[in-house]
Parts: structure tokens; C-alpha cells; sequence
């Protein structure tokens, strides 16, 4: 075999092995991501740390971001009553005692016609995902029309059936019903 057909083989091998130990580590790496054990973990890129500085209702926060930038957001894949409606001032009341003054993480999905970010809020000290929790409690419906995640529909079939929050309501109303009366 010719030496240079030998030495471009042995660079193809080469060149594979690389590939393969950089492909493991990256696998390694993206599983280290997940490890939320404490506040000096690593965070996934797409999470933001912030503080609740003001609940403005059930699925509703003002956070301020590092550099004091203040941005008010949305709850992503929930809606709770509106303030004026049965069970609003609960919600608004369960929300603030899971997360006022504390540190969380955001995963933002998006952003809504009124410029408000749309997140996913995780209390930071034991990881929580606040919004499942507030269907969870019965203080918000899953909402269908953003939100096809089964497991969240089942939490509130389960907070339905036990009668939790606005499922002790006579004939609860969904926020997006009682917005277009």
C-alpha cells in the first residue's frame, strides 16, 4: 500500500475516534445540565434567574432580572380566574405565597401581544414548577389552546375530583368564558 494512502487512512481513523469521544462528551455534559442539586449548579442556557417583585393576579408576576431590568410575564400553559372572579383573589393569593420576594428560574417561550414574556416559573430552593402547581391546587385550568402536556390535564382532573380550590365552586367558570361575557 502506498504511504500516502496509508496516512490519509490513518487520519480518517483518527478523525472518527475524535468525533466519537466529542460526541460522548457532549452527551455527558448534556445530562450534567439537568442537575438542578443546588444554587452553584449548572443552568441550562435557555433559564434565567430573577426575583417575584409583584404578583399582579393568578398567572400574572413581575420579575426583576440581574441588571435591575423589571419585566412583567405570564404564566405559560394555565389560566387562572381574573381578579374580579370567583376564586381570583385566591389564586392571586396561592401565587404570591409560592413565589413573592424569592428567587426562581424562567423558561420563556414566548412573548404575548402585550409584549409580557410568556414562562415557565421553577422556584429555585426546591425546584418546583409553579405553574403545575397552581393547576394542581385548583387555582388555574390547564390551558387547552397553549398547553398539551397530559400530565398536566391529569393533575387537574385529580384537583377536580378532590374538589381543591375553585373546584369547590358550585359551576366554576373558565377565565377565558367569563372574559368574553
Amino acid at each position: 500500500m502506498p504511504l500516502k494512502i496509508l496516512h490519509q487512512k490513518h487520519n480518517f481513523e483518527a478523525s472518527r475516534i475524535i468525533a466519537l469521544a466529542f460526541f460522548i462528551c457532549a452527551i455527558f455534559l448534556s445530562g450534567c445540565k439537568d442537575n438542578f442539586s443546588n444554587t452553584n449548579s449548572i443552568i441550562p442556557d435557555k433559564l434565567s434567574r430573577a426575583t417575584v417583585i409583584k404578583i399582579k393576579d393568578g398567572d400574572s408576576v413581575i420579575l426583576r432580572y440581574a441588571g435591575g431590568l423589571e419585566k412583567e410575564s405570564r404564566l405559560f400553559g394555565i389560566d387562572a380566574p381574573e381578579y374580579n372572579q370567583a376564586y381570583g383573589r385566591q389564586a392571586k393569593n396561592l401565587l404570591s405565597k409560592l413565589v413573592f420576594k424569592q428567587s426562581v428560574l424562567i423558561d420563556k417561550r414566548g412573548t404575548d401581544r402585550y409584549e409580557r414574556d410568556i414562562i415557565i416559573i421553577i422556584r429555585e430552593r426546591d425546584k418546583k414548577v409553579i405553574n403545575l402547581e397552581l393547576v394542581k391546587a385548583g387555582a388555574a385550568w390547564v390551558y387547552d389552546r397553549y398547553q398539551d402536556d397530559r400530565s398536566w390535564h391529569s393533575e387537574q382532573k385529580k384537583a377536580q375530583a378532590q374538589q381543591l380550590g375553585l373546584w369547590r365552586l358550585p359551576k366554576p367558570v373558565a377565565p377565558w368564558q367569563w372574559r368574553a361575557k
